[in-house]
């Protein structure tokens, strides 16, 4: 049978709760033993109980947790290709790439992913549909990067596949090496930017490590479409005074 083990990157996942009430490691967990069968994070440092949380599943599915002392996002492709070397030591046939925010919209059987990675074809990744919720359960974002999903998450691991590990921030999850990539009907869901709480502390967390957030922080060109609504680009969604305080109220 072939064997997909999904691989993220965790730093204290388990302090701020979405709309959903879980904190990002607790609803990540949650999923991705539904569908896996193997596990690979790396650990940059948690100091909130981010790695308890992970082993309690320790029985129910195959884990290894490669770390550091503390969080270098400076060399998250590093950390990637690290977490390929334990894809390999898992035997993993596919690898997911997922970040700890984020879990497929429905509930996904294993027969779903499994089928994609059946699939007997030339084709060796496949892009999914990503939505991210935005300051409510209500809303998600659609404009500029906010609806560019062109990345392979799920794919095939060959002796192509790597990482330009120069040191780089915000660096993209994809590794190089993926020839014939497509489509799929699959949809992921993201919950960082799913509270008030949460928007301030990623925006505060860019701004540290050297980001200009001003075209972040701005509201100009936001467009936003209800969550429920099918994933057609609309160009007029509800105004951002949806809200009771503006981005830039939040991180005063």
């Amino acid at each position: 049978m072939t064997k997909i083990v999904c691989m993220t990157q965790v730093y204290n996942e388990n302090t701020f709760r979405g709309w959903d009430g879980k904190t990002n490691i607790e609803r990540f967990m949650q999923s991705v033993v539904q569908y896996c069968d193997g596990l690979v994070i790396f650990d940059n440092g948690s100091t909130d109980g981010t790695r308890d949380i992970i082993t309690k599943y320790s029985g129910t599915i195959e884990i290894e947790i490669p770390s550091n002392k503390e969080n270098s996002p400076l060399y998250e492709n590093y950390h990637r290709a690290r977490c390929l070397e334990h894809c390999k030591r898992l035997n993993a046939d596919w690898v997911l790439c997922l970040h700890p925010d984020e879990v497929f919209e429905s509930v996904v059987e294993r027969g779903a992913l499994g089928a994609l990675a059946n699939t007997k074809t030339t084709i060796d990744g496949y892009v999914f549909k990503r939505r991210d919720l935005w300051r409510t359960d209500r809303y998600i974002r659609l404009d500029g990067e906010w609806n560019n999903n062109t990345e392979a998450r799920l794919f095939k691991l060959t002796d192509k596949i790597n990482y330009d590990i120069s040191p780089g921030i915000n660096k993209t999850i994809v590794p190089n090496g993926i020839v014939n990539a497509s489509y799929s009907a699959l949809k992921i869901l993201g919950y960082g930017y799913s509270t008030d709480e949460q928007i301030a502390h990623k925006y505060r967390q860019l701004k540290g490590l050297g980001f200009d957030i001003a075209p972040l922080v701005s509201e100009m060109n936001i467009r936003l479409c209800d969550v429920n609504e099918s994933f057609r680009v609309k160009m007029n969604g509800p105004k951002i005074d949806v809200y009771n305080k503006r981005i830039s109220e939040i991180l005063a």
